[in-house]
């Protein structure tokens, strides 16, 4: 009998973990999707959708530590960055991070140039909304880390 208990516990806890593994990985997806679907809004130029994905209560940090505090704010400042037309920056997520509650997550990954080179690297913080939309309700910029430098980088938003 004790045997066919441990059986069924072993079986239980290999099932909840793949479980976890699973939806851990689903989350991670939904995240990256989120980011990318953000990062393409600047080089597409639709600062409508870019708009959709910051949340009401975000806060931008620059690069020079200036903070853009409320939805408004960080549009007012980002809005100049979509008049050209060309995108000035890419970027995309190497990491992203999902809390085991499914609400919050991290990415973060390089800021690229039009030539190509990695000339900051960023990160956001991410809040899932009761409707089940990801938005940004932390970005902050940063020079890059010392082991990215001469890193080749990948877009990992593209196929």
């Amino acid at each position: 009998m004790k045997n066919v208990v441990l059986s069924l516990m072993s079986l239980w806890f290999g099932l909840s973990s793949s479980y976890a593994f699973g939806l851990d990985e689903a989350l991670e997806l939904e995240v990256r999707a989120a980011e990318c679907a953000f990062a393409g809004s600047m080089a597409v130029r639709d600062f409508k959708a870019f708009s959709a994905l910051v949340d009401e209560e975000a806060i931008f940090i620059s690069g020079n530590e200036q903070q853009a505090k409320g939805k408004a704010a960080v549009l007012e400042r980002w809005q100049p960055l979509f008049d050209a037309a060309d995108a000035p920056f890419s970027w995309w997520p190497e990491t992203v991070a999902v809390l085991g509650s499914g609400t919050l997550a991290l990415s973060a990954g390089p800021v690229v140039n039009p030539q190509g080179e990695v000339v900051n690297w960023y990160q956001s913080i991410w809040r899932k909304n009761v409707m089940g939309t990801w938005q940004v309700i932390f970005d902050r910029g940063h020079p890059v880390p010392q082991n990215a430098k001469n890193k080749p980088v990948v877009n990992r938003c593209q196929s």
